[in-house]
């Protein structure tokens, strides 16, 4: 990784990598797309793995969970591993635009960490009002009784079919995202939770574990 191009190890200073269990996994492959491809939307992606559904193994999946791991550069419109890039799209790094792409990540790890849920796709393909923008839908969710300390303290979006993604929209400081995110139970069969979110910032060694 030491031989990289220069350029390659500026554009991946400010990469960001999101992993995390996504429960209850999908069924189906329409079920999978969706989600990978709202996910996709959040931001360039350089490398998206997946734990595979093909074949599917119901006990795999039940011991070890269904795994999302994305590698975001959330600071550039292109990827830098894009075939048929030109050089001239990543100019040399200067100080206005390393404090603007730290700035980028800081506010991108932020959406990341508010993250909270995604309706099924099963759920939606045969919701006309929905699909055409005309409503909106609430993750309806009871906490668990060590949690209840956090009702009334935050707030949650409403996924659209501009916006799919349900997240914290408000939180008081004693809400802590991971444990807010944890203590919900929800109806499985509407939504997807995710879980165990693990965000990492260090570019070339993300390159290296994901590859």
């Amino acid at each position: 990784m030491d031989k990289l191009p220069k350029r390659f190890h500026n554009y991946l200073k400010h990469s960001v990598r999101f992993r995390c269990k996504l429960s209850p996994p999908p069924k189906s492959s329409s079920e999978l797309k969706f989600v990978l491809n709202v996910l996709e939307k959040l931001a360039t992606v350089d490398i998206l793995r997946s734990t595979s559904l093909t074949p599917l193994d119901p006990k795999k999946l039940l011991e070890s969970g269904f795994w999302i791991d994305i590698l975001y550069s959330p600071c550039y419109p292109k990827s830098i591993f894009s075939p048929m890039l030109p050089k001239g799209d990543f100019p040399p790094l200067s100080k206005e635009s390393i404090a603007k792409n730290k700035l980028a990540q800081s506010n991108f790890i932020e959406k990341l960490n508010s993250l909270v849920a995604i309706p099924r796709f099963h759920a939606l393909e045969t919701d006309t009002e929905y699909i055409e923008n005309q409503r909106g839908i609430k993750l309806v969710h009871q906490l668990v009784p060590s949690a209840m300390s956090y009702r009334g303290n935050y707030e949650l979006t409403t996924s659209t079919i501009d916006n799919p993604l349900i997240s914290i929209k408000r939180k008081e400081p004693l809400v802590n995202e991971h444990v807010l995110r944890a203590s919900m139970r929800h109806n499985f069969q509407l939504f997807h939770k995710f879980e165990s979110i693990a965000i990492y910032k260090n570019g070339l060694f993300n390159l290296v574990e994901m590859n």
